[in-house]
């Protein structure tokens, strides 16, 4: 499973006709804040890839009725790609897009409306792992070396260039070189043979690696860690227009976050109704749900508040992308609002069940 960021540059987001969809969303115009006592919204939420467990409060909001309680209902459709999910909002063919922060920031700047409401993974998707002991404990170890990559065209690696292009001031074939050795197994030979002496993944890759027996230590600075991703992104006016509608959703989301993390059995059952071929091994099944839910886990910043998007992570992002040239310019640090992250959590969490 490769993590990618799809550039959303060129979108014809200036169409008429396009933004004539955006100002109604896909939801039923009739139905704003969750529509009336007995009436459901039917909304459609875009993933990057198919997987159940990598976004499994969509999934499990949907199971245990917690949409329901809010008066929606979710349908959610992968695509191949951040970009592509952001491309069905801007369009007018989805309501909510799971959207990295580069991809949500680089529509933005070519014109687009959007606002980030939630904020679901609280720490980076990427790491560069390496064996405890074995002579690489920090970035600066691994000058003149050859480091592990599972695709050179993957997300990993545009992470791992560009990390160490600002940590260190280094340049591929310069300082370092690079090495496609796949994912999964393959890393772990790679690793285990002293092939490569660390090794860039996203986070289904180290648990494929960790099930395998394989002790990881994640040596990325702190600074980068805190890297936020997949948030809940819609169009701005549609947020706007419709708070009731957002805040329900995020509440949901959060439930069914907190139901995750206390009933791991049962969301795999649930995620499996839609994806059955991801559950097939459910001991790696259960490892990928369990290196996911790490990065649901709620940084000191949030207060104990899911969805919250910290500011300090956000301000970090922003200027890292600038200053690796990722974005040719800052955006507006508001597009990422805690403006309902009350209201998400605003629920007995010893009540979720």
């Amino acid at each position: 499973m490769r993590m990618r960021s799809r550039s959303v540059l060129g979108i014809a987001i200036a169409m008429t006709a396009a933004v004539a969809v955006l100002a109604v969303g896909c939801g039923d115009d009739d139905d704003e804040g969750g529509g009336g006592e007995g009436e459901v919204t039917e909304l459609t939420a875009t993933i990057p890839f198919p997987s159940g467990i990598v976004f499994y409060p969509l999934y499990v909001a949907e199971a245990n009725g917690y949409f329901e309680e809010e008066g929606l209902s979710v349908e959610v459709q992968a695509v191949d790609g951040s970009g592509p999910a952001l491309q069905q909002v801007l369009t007018g063919r989805a309501d909510f897009a799971m959207a990295t922060p580069s991809d949500t920031m680089a529509a933005i700047l070519e014109g687009a409306n959007l606002t980030s409401v939630y904020t679901m993974y609280q720490s980076n998707v990427f790491s560069v792992v390496a064996e405890p002991g074995e002579g690489v404990e920090e970035i600066a170890d691994l000058e003149g070396e050859t480091i592990g990559v599972g695709s050179k065209e993957g997300g990993e690696t545009d992470f791992l260039t560009a990390l160490l292009a600002a940590e260190q001031d280094w340049q591929q074939d310069e300082d370092y070189e690079l090495l496609a050795v796949g994912d999964g197994g393959s890393a772990t030979v790679a690793l285990r043979g002293d092939e490569v002496p660390a090794y860039a993944a996203s986070f289904p890759d180290v648990a494929i690696m960790r099930l395998r027996g394989l002790e990881l230590e994640n040596i990325v600075p702190e600074t980068f860690q805190g890297f936020f991703d997949s948030t809940v992104t819609m169009e701005g006016s549609y947020v706007e227009e419709n708070p009731e509608l957002v805040e329900g959703l995020g509440r949901a989301l959060a439930k069914a976050t907190v139901f995750g993390f206390e009933n791991p059995e049962e969301t795999l059952d649930i995620t499996g109704e839609a994806f059955p071929e991801e559950i097939d091994d459910r001991e790696f099944a259960l490892a990928l749900l369990e290196e996911t839910q790490s990065l649901f886990e709620l940084p000191p910043c949030a207060e104990d508040q899911y969805g919250y998007a910290c500011e300090e992570a956000v301000q970090g992002v922003i200027d890292y992308l600038v200053e690796t040239g990722q974005l040719p310019e800052p955006v507006d640090a508001g597009v990422f609002t805690n403006e309902f992250v009350e209201a998400y959590n605003d629920f007995d969490v010893s009540e979720v069940e």
